[in-house]
């Protein structure tokens, strides 16, 4: 291969080991997240939310640039961006075999975090709905209270 591509695929290879740390970082703040919603510490919750959009920043930058560089091994080959696996990843050299086991790492590590944001997310509507049920009971308390101030 020639040395141009040779380093090309090397920074792709590059790019897909940090969004794969980028996702096993997500999916230890999703574990992180579920605990503080278990212990009811909604500020750390809350945190770990907001510093997200930065990590997902961070993805989208990675991936503009491994399409950036997928675009440019394209372009100094000659083939249309749209063969770029079939042409490129399906061979037995061992730049490509170490793309594919990324990219299959980033799938499986992807579908660990759908699942388990899928959790989170269950359990933060059920706690919504606890606290929207003692708000209520609260509501229905001061009521009382103003109706009859001796009784609580």
């Amino acid at each position: 291969m020639r040395d141009d591509l040779n380093n090309l695929f090397n920074n792709l290879l590059q790019k897909f080991s940090m969004k794969s740390k980028l996702l096993h970082n997500i999916y230890a703040r999703e574990i992180d997240k579920r605990h503080y919603l278990q212990i009811d510490r909604t500020a750390g919750l809350l945190e770990l939310i907001e510093e997200d959009k930065e990590i997902f920043e961070n993805l989208s930058i990675i991936e503009f640039e491994i399409e950036s560089l997928a675009s440019k091994i394209c372009r100094i080959s000659g083939i249309e961006r749209e063969h770029f696996e079939a042409f490129f990843l399906k061979r037995d050299e061992k730049i490509f075999s170490k793309i594919r086991h990324q990219k299959e790492g980033i799938k499986e590590i992807l579908h660990i975090i759908i699942e388990e944001r899928d959790d989170l997310i269950g359990k933060m509507k059920n706690k919504l709905g606890e606290i929207k049920n003692d708000m209520d009971s609260f509501s229905a308390m001061v009521r009382v209270k103003k109706r009859d101030p001796g009784i609580l």
